[in-house]
């Protein structure tokens, strides 16, 4: 067992007791990072809701959940969701991309929820408002969301382009799936 394994183990025992002094939030990225890496999406989950108590207005706790939540959307995750959350959460999502513009993990995020809520057009917007370069150095994921949303708008040959930029070996499982392009679901 590794020693990130070990850290993540002790946390979560941590910050679940009733008593706990919990860190600033910052204190747990590395954690986070590990959980989300080895798709430990429950374990991430819990800690994103538990440290979203203690620091209600975080931007990035916020786009966390953001995210998680419209992952398990789409991956068909059985969740406690439904259309209303979605709308609720991409109208969040957009408010974070309006209060921090140049963060293409808010953008990324806000761009999948709006896709997620059928609001394709305007995901296709949000994507297009920050220079190509910009995206060229976000996460993978943030790329893989760039292609996704080109798919999704009719533009095939763009979209294929930015998937292939986009190294699958760093997205977790549930980012692989969610990710794929509607003829890659109709494939499944």
């Amino acid at each position: 067992m590794g020693d990130d394994a070990r850290a993540g183990r002790a946390a979560m025992r941590g910050i679940r007791h009733p008593a706990a002094v919990i860190p600033p939030s910052a204190y747990f990225d590395p954690i986070l990072a590990h959980l989300w890496r080895k798709s430990r999406m429950n374990e991430f989950s819990e800690m994103v809701t538990i440290l979203r108590r203690r620091e209600p207005v975080e931007p990035h706790l916020i786009n966390n959940e953001i995210y998680l939540g419209t992952l398990r959307l789409r991956v068909g995750e059985d969740v406690e969701t439904s259309g209303s959350w979605i709308a609720i959460a991409a109208g969040k999502a957009e408010a974070l991309v309006k209060r921090y513009p140049v963060r293409p993990e808010f953008r990324s995020t806000a761009a999948l929820a709006l896709l997620t809520a059928g609001r394709t057009q305007d995901a296709l917007l949000l994507v297009g408002e920050i220079d190509e370069t910009e995206w060229l150095e976000a996460p993978a994921a943030s790329q893989a969301i760039v292609g996704l949303v080109l798919d999704e708008a009719g533009e095939a040959g763009l979209a294929q382009a930015w998937r292939d930029r986009c190294d699958p070996a760093e997205l977790n499982e549930w980012e692989r799936i969610a990710f794929l392009s509607a003829a890659e679901r109709d494939e499944r």
